[in-house]
């Protein structure tokens, strides 16, 4: 099997031939290339090069198109980003989203508005080159992680406090833009990953994410399925077991169980529910732990996989500058 014959027999509930390996790659594609994180997120070649370098080094079993995920819609919007941040992932230096002003904002054109036509330029230079033999991604924002990249986290959490009405027109306007942006993407040819860790606990709360968060995510979904998303990826981060399944209710396919969750609990709501798990290897071990602890690592995730063939192994974000040696070695263990 190829890595994307791997991926394709898993989405059909069949066991692949080997665990699939999909380490977080975004600003360390940018390092492969000896380029800064900045230089790269801006220009859809260098973008292009990056990503075939990690391809190249790494041979993942999925690729992700983007370094700085949450904030291209927030800057096609109109939020100004800091790029002047050294090897580290660019950050939204203005918010421009407060408690009245939704009226203002206008949905981006994915084929004109910030840097969302070079993400499509490289996803589809990706597609070309390797959807053959790879599944090729490009990274959204979930609804309310745009919502918090336009407001800012707190000023989101109290606004839903003081006027939840308000902030369901906000997701609404949010859920539109990824609508939009996610069908110009699937029409290159690659698939979708969906980025929403700022709905993670214990920020939001199972019941408020049922309540305010999961419409809107169900409404995305639909959209993703009916334009041709197949890997139908949702990734929070942290502990979301317990909101897991609201996630699948939504039409996820693809969620990740963090390095700080019991895979136990995440498999056994999926049975039967032909969900992937992405389960993530904590990536301070990786960096910092000796060759036994990596491997004891590694094993204890891999032992789970006698009792639900839908795991794919994968990390936590790894740093700009962790030695390609490294994450070989974790490779080797998890694929031998």
């Amino acid at each position: 099997m190829n890595e994307k014959e791997r991926i394709e027999a898993m989405m059909r509930g069949e066991a692949p031939d080997r665990c699939p390996f999909a380490p977080a790659i975004y600003e360390h594609k940018a390092a492969l290339i000896n380029k800064s994180p900045a230089d790269v997120c801006r220009n859809a070649d260098l973008l292009s090069k990056a990503v075939e370098a990690e391809y190249n080094t790494y041979k993942p079993d999925t690729l992700v198109v983007g370094i700085d995920i949450y904030n291209i819609e927030a800057e096609a919007i109109g939020c100004e980003i800091n790029y002047d941040n050294g090897n580290g992932v660019p950050t939204i230096k203005t918010r421009i989203l407060n408690e009245s002003n939704l009226k203002d904002l206008k949905i981006p054109d994915p084929e004109k508005d910030g840097r969302m036509p070079m993400i499509l330029e490289a996803t589809e230079q990706i597609q070309n080159k390797f959807g053959g033999e790879v599944l090729v991604c490009a990274g959204v924002s979930g609804p309310f992680s745009l919502a918090s990249s336009l407001m800012g986290d707190e000023n989101l959490l109290v606004a839903s406090i003081e006027d939840p009405d308000y902030i369901q027109e906000v997701l609404k306007f949010t859920t539109e833009v990824g609508k939009q942006y996610t069908r110009a993407i699937l029409k290159t040819g690659a698939d979708v990953m969906v980025f929403d860790s700022a709905a993670a606990p214990p920020l939001v709360s199972p019941r408020q994410y049922k309540e305010s968060i999961f419409p809107h995510v169900k409404d995305l979904f639909s959209s993703l399925q009916k334009n041709g998303s197949r890997f139908l990826s949702y990734i929070v981060g942290g502990n979301t077991v317990d909101s897991f399944e609201y996630f699948i209710e939504a039409g996820a396919k693809n969620i990740i169980c963090d390095f700080n969750a019991d895979l136990n609990a995440y498999i056994e709501k999926s049975k039967e529910k032909g969900v992937l798990l992405r389960k993530n290897f904590n990536p301070s071990i990786l960096i910092n732990g000796s060759s036994q602890e990596i491997t004891e690592g590694v094993q204890e995730i891999l032992e789970h996989r006698k009792h639900y063939n839908g795991i794919i192994f994968g990390t936590g974000i790894l740093p700009y500058d962790i030695p390609s040696m490294k994450v070989l070695f974790l490779k080797k263990i998890v694929t031998r």
